[in-house]
């Protein structure tokens, strides 16, 4: 009997360090999950519409995290983008592809969000790296689903994979066509 607990303890075990690492990196997790919920469920309302306006400081006195959810709200593509700043600690083989998005992007809104004049469209210079992250890391968790042994929870698991991918695309057509084609606001 003591033989099999070192194959346990190899195979579903991690090191205490990695423990250490993974703990702060879900509790960290959590709290970016807690501050967003209301952005991330305006994300998931297909029929929410962010606020805009013409008026100059609308968005005076938002919080520090305000880029990362009102970008969620204005198309969920950008879920995937901040979920591929988290996955390097996961799996290196993406950072290493990878890194030059993470850290261009990840400069780009540090100084916006220390700069603290919070307009959307001030992330225009981060977008392109951020939707070339979202791709990748969309074909990443495709690439995932695809190693699934089992037929049926693999083929359960790309369905759903490509419905959230339809609704993102949805939503954010429907986004962009109630702001754009009226040409409705300045401050979005």
């Amino acid at each position: 009997m003591a033989k099999k607990f070192p194959i346990v303890k190899e195979k579903y075990l991690i090191p205490a360090g990695k423990a250490v690492v993974w703990a702060v990196y879900a509790a960290a997790a959590g709290v970016f999950i807690f501050l967003l919920y209301r952005n991330i469920l305006n994300a998931a309302n297909l029929f929410y519409v962010p606020t805009t306006s013409w008026l100059v400081d609308m968005f005076k006195g938002q919080p520090w995290y305000f880029y990362f959810g009102r970008s969620m709200e204005l198309s969920p593509f950008y879920i995937f983008s901040f979920l591929g700043f988290i996955l390097p600690v996961i799996d290196r083989e993406f950072f290493k592809e990878n890194a030059l998005l993470c850290i261009f992007s990840a400069v780009i809104l540090m100084f916006f969000i220390l700069w603290g004049n919070y307009q959307s469209r001030y992330l225009l210079p981060a977008i392109v790296p951020l939707v070339v992250l979202s791709v990748r890391m969309q074909f990443y968790l495709g690439e995932q689903i695809n190693k699934i042994a089992e037929p049926r929870v693999r083929q359960r698991a790309s369905v759903a994979f490509l419905f959230i991918i339809a609704y993102a695309a949805l939503k954010t057509l429907s986004v962009d066509i109630v702001l754009t084609a009226p040409d409705v606001a300045c401050y979005f």
